[in-house]
């Protein structure tokens, strides 16, 4: 239920300045509002997850997808136009396995949010800061991960939240040495 913010999500990831080949998957996960007439508008796949769940919604995505990365994002999320290129640019130049992304939100944020976004980002940088690292933060409005280790862990769980974190954890019990980059 996006469909005040699902138009210019969509119109930041068609407006990416990014050279390769790239698709967009979008699920709709029992949405009651006009948003999957507003995804249908748009050159883009659609598929439906009826059990009511972010991260089942996610796992369709991930099988219905053709390429080696995924990247995910949120309907109420807006990505920078090089967004695709420096995800991209993590996974072959640096090796990574996951990388994750910061998240900014609109001024005023509320205080609880904007507590909570400020310590997980500090903690995201000070331990992930492009190198290798033992520790499991991530959230999957702004991530993406190389199909290679669905493979390896297996899809989300279908946990209510924390799914992001459970795939990075399951990652690095089965790869200590995975490559975990944080880019801001």
């Amino acid at each position: 239920n996006e469909a005040k913010r699902i138009e210019p999500c969509l119109k930041s990831l068609l407006a990416q300045q990014f050279d390769q080949d790239y698709e967009l998957i979008f699920i709709d996960n029992g949405s009651t509002d006009r948003s999957v007439e507003i995804v249908q508008s748009y050159p883009v796949t659609l598929f439906h997850e009826p059990v009511r769940d972010p991260y089942l919604a996610r796992n369709r995505g991930i099988r219905a997808a053709r390429g080696q990365y995924i990247a995910f994002t949120d309907a109420d999320c807006i990505v920078k136009p090089d967004w695709l290129t420096w995800l991209y640019h993590s996974f072959e130049a640096e090796g990574a396995d996951i990388v994750i992304g910061r998240l900014l939100y609109p001024q005023p944020v509320p205080l609880a949010l904007e507590c909570h976004e400020n310590y997980y980002h500090i903690k995201l940088q000070d331990i992930c800061r492009h190198k290798r690292t033992p520790y499991y933060y991530g959230h999957a409005g702004n991530m993406a991960v190389r199909v290679s280790v669905f493979d390896q862990v297996g899809l989300f769980s279908g946990m209510p939240v924390v799914g992001d974190t459970e795939i990075i954890h399951n990652l690095i019990q089965s790869q200590p040495d995975a490559a975990i980059i944080y880019e801001p």
